[in-house]
């Protein structure tokens, strides 16, 4: 599985430019700070760069250090289980809303909101979009402009209103349920609950 192709680099370039990515927080993924982020940055959402970097993305897109984008790539010659696997690692980071995947010439974009299938790519959602013109960023994708994606407006549509099934969410809803568990065990509901807020404290600390 490549995770980039000089076809598909030249889609998300095109990607950046026309919906004004590159005018907002766009950085590159990296396991270290380098000239494309800036020390500040890198304290800020460095964790988020580093993870990006070992799920295969290529960059992610922030709103007030939150990452809202992951922009990823795959050779044209890609299987659907090959789409699966980026769409698993990328929707396991929990806090993105969207996968821009580029696929040789075309650009394929998810909804970060359905678990992924756990055995091959029949399970797969289907894409919000599918571009296969680049020269048509600008109209296909309006919606996902750097000052709707900032703004929240990009967000509103039916794809993402019902998100509760994203991995934050669906890890809460474990919590709970483990909490549940431990209390008709015969633990306490105080040491319980002691328990999973200590558990919902590590979540809401690690990206």
């Amino acid at each position: 599985m490549s995770r980039r192709s000089s076809t598909a680099g030249g889609v998300l370039d095109r990607v950046y430019q026309d919906l004004d990515l590159v005018g907002g927080t766009l950085l590159g993924a990296t396991a270290s700070p380098d000239a494309g982020v800036t020390d500040q940055q890198w304290r800020a959402v460095g964790d988020w760069l580093l993870l990006a970097e070992r799920v295969g993305a290529e960059r992610m897109f922030f709103v007030d250090e939150d990452p809202v984008l992951v922009l990823s790539t795959l050779a044209p010659d890609a299987t659907r289980e090959d789409i699966l696997e980026v769409y698993r690692r990328t929707w396991c980071l929990a806090r993105p809303r969207c996968l821009f995947l580029a696929i040789g010439e075309d650009l394929h974009v998810y909804a970060l909101t359905e678990p992924p299938a756990r055995d091959d790519g029949a399970g797969l959602g289907e894409p919000l979009q599918i571009l296969e013109r680049t020269a048509e960023v600008s109209d296909v994708l309006a919606a996902f402009h750097r000052e709707r994606i900032e703004s929240g407006v990009a967000f509103e549509t039916a794809a993402f209103t019902g998100d509760d099934r994203r991995a934050d969410e669906q890890l809460l809803r474990d919590v709970r349920a483990a909490t549940d568990a431990l209390i008709n065990g015969g633990l306490s509901r105080r040491a319980a609950h002691t328990l999973r807020g200590g558990a919902c404290l590590l979540t809401a600390a690690s990206p």
